[in-house]
Parts: structure tokens; C-alpha cells; sequence
């Protein structure tokens, strides 16, 4: 696989889009319906009773998509027998995108990890992501209930256990998220990841909400990456975990937009799977939140 500077914007032989909560789940779609090939939709088991989920269903089942819900284990056969009988069906190299605007981090990890090693050489994936109008962020501390790899595949190697671990961390503007973590691992080198969007107030809630590890973290281990530029952060993480490598084993931790985590799971891959890609989830206890698209689109294609 090869991460390509020039994003490609079509037309695709297939797309695999989400069904959720939020409004801008059907931006692309409702852009580029003609452009998207074959389209699966891809819904979820829980927050689906919201009116903003049924308006959506509502609009994908009229326009004839393929919509399948279910948890992340159902829908990750489903979606590989659905891509193995396209593969077969067309024979040939294809243009495939996938939106990650509204899958979970562990859903859109585990598909595009499917997607990169199924689809045929000379294929082409593009990643794409709505960046959403602004909301502000949610009060009070976030709880953590989950921490772990983001995957299974993507867990990591053991490695040399001599070798301290570099803790490569996006930051989000939940409050208490990225600074839990940290603690929680307690690593002696740390590596930030602050995202510079196109809303002011998101840049200052991030800033605001991350005051406690900024503040411990020097500035020259401070990485600012443009929201709007996937694939020259792709390159940034990528020469950042070849080089602390060589005296460190990376752990990477790509809280914030998920274009970041995405971005990690290609990293991880280009590394043959060796660098563990986390997550932390509040599960549960987070509320769903309606956000409307601001109206910027953002991809990264990769050449398989």
C-alpha cells in the first residue's frame, strides 16, 4: 500500500457510507450520489431510535442503497462477504471509498484494515471525512471505561521490553480524556498531536481542555497538524514513529477527529501491524450529539 499526496475524487465502483445519529451522516451521499458506485450503508444496534437516525435510514432506503445494521463483529462479515462478492462479481482493480464521518473508531480500524487487505492490487481506497459544524464540547470530565487497542490486529508486537514505550497522542476536546490516558500509561516520552481546525472555538476548547498534559509535554514534542491537510499529518506520524523506533517502542493513541485515527491505522499498517493504535471510549455514558456538516470535506486515498 501507498498513501498518495493527490486525494482521488472518483467515480468509485463502491462506497461504503454510515447511518447514524448525526446529520451530517448523509453529506456525501447527498453531494455525490451519482459519483458513489455501489453503496452499502452501515448502521448501528444502539442510539438508533433517535429522529435523526430514522430521517436518515429513511433517506438511504429511498434512494435503493444496501443498508445493514449490527454490532461491530456482525457488521465486519457482513461487509467482508459483501466486498468479496463485488470483487468477484467485477474482476478488476476498483475505485472504493469509505466515509468515516459517523463510524466508531473501532469500526471504521477494523474496515479499513479489511479493506486494504482484501481489495485487489491497483486498487485504490479513498478515505473521506465531513468536518462538522462546531459544537461544544461536553461538561465536566469525560469518563474513561475503555483504553485498549483499537483492533485486535492492530494490538501491536511485544518488542524489545527494554525499550521505554513513546506515547504518540491526538488530542480531542473532551476534558480529562487525553490526560487520563497518559497518567494511565505512564509513559516517559510523549508526543502531541494538537489539531488546527477551520472553527477558532474548537482550536481554543482543545487548548483549554488539554492545559494539564500541554503543560507537561515540551513544546518541541508538540506536533500541530492542519485538520484539513490528512496527508501531510500522514507524513508527520509516519516519519515520527520511524525515528523514535530506533530507541523506543510507539504506541499510538489518536484521540480527536477521526481522520486522525484513521491516518494512525494506516501508519500502523505501512509498519506491518507493529505499532499498537488505542483507543479510549466513555461507552455508554456518552450522549449522542446532532452535528450538522460544516461544509468542508476532507480525503486521503491509498494506492493498493
Amino acid at each position: 500500500m501507498k498513501v498518495i499526496e493527490d486525494s482521488f475524487n472518483g467515480p468509485f465502483h463502491l462506497s461504503i457510507l454510515g447511518l447514524g445519529y448525526e446529520k451530517r451522516a448523509l453529506e456525501r451521499f447527498t453531494q455525490e450520489r451519482s459519483n458513489l458506485g455501489d453503496v452499502l450503508v452501515l448502521g448501528y444496534n444502539k442510539h438508533n431510535e433517535t429522529p435523526q437516525y430514522k430521517e436518515n435510514k429513511l433517506n438511504y432506503s429511498d434512494s435503493k442503497a444496501s443498508i445493514f445494521e449490527g454490532d461491530d463483529v456482525e457488521i465486519r462479515l457482513y461487509t467482508r462477504e459483501w466486498l468479496d462478492s463485488k470483487i468477484k462479481s467485477k474482476a478488476q482493480q476498483l475505485n472504493v471509498l469509505i466515509d468515516i464521518t459517523v463510524l466508531s473508531r473501532s469500526r471504521l480500524s477494523a474496515l479499513l484494515y479489511e479493506l486494504i487487505i482484501a481489495l485487489p492490487a491497483g486498487s485504490t481506497l479513498t478515505i473521506s471525512y465531513e468536518i462538522s459544524q462546531f459544537v461544544s464540547a461536553p461538561e465536566g470530565l469525560s469518563p474513561i471505561k475503555t483504553v485498549g487497542d483499537v483492533i485486535p490486529e492492530l494490538s501491536g508486537a511485544i518488542g524489545d521490553l527494554t525499550k521505554p514505550t513513546s506515547l504518540v497522542l491526538g488530542l480531542g476536546y473532551e476534558n480529562g480524556k487525553a490526560i487520563g490516558l497518559a497518567n494511565y500509561i505512564d509513559s516517559e516520552h510523549i508526543f502531541v498531536f494538537l489539531p488546527i481546525g477551520i472553527d477558532s472555538r474548537f482550536d481554543e476548547s482543545v487548548l483549554q481542555n488539554n492545559k494539564a498534559i500541554l503543560n507537561e509535554v515540551p513544546s518541541s514534542r508538540i506536533i500541530k497538524y492542519r485538520l484539513d491537510q490528512p496527508y501531510n499529518t500522514y507524513l508527520d506520524m509516519r516519519d515520527l514513529v520511524n525515528a523514535v523506533s530506533k530507541s523506543t517502542s510507539p504506541l499510538l493513541a489518536p484521540l480527536g477527529p477521526k481522520i486522525l485515527t484513521a491516518l494512525s491505522v494506516l501508519v500502523s499498517l505501512e509498519f506491518g501491524a507493529q505499532i499498537p493504535v488505542w483507543r479510549v471510549s466513555s461507552e455508554l455514558e456518552e450522549q449522542p450529539v446532532d452535528r450538522k456538516a460544516s461544509g468542508y470535506s476532507i480525503s486521503i486515498t491509498v494506492h493498493i
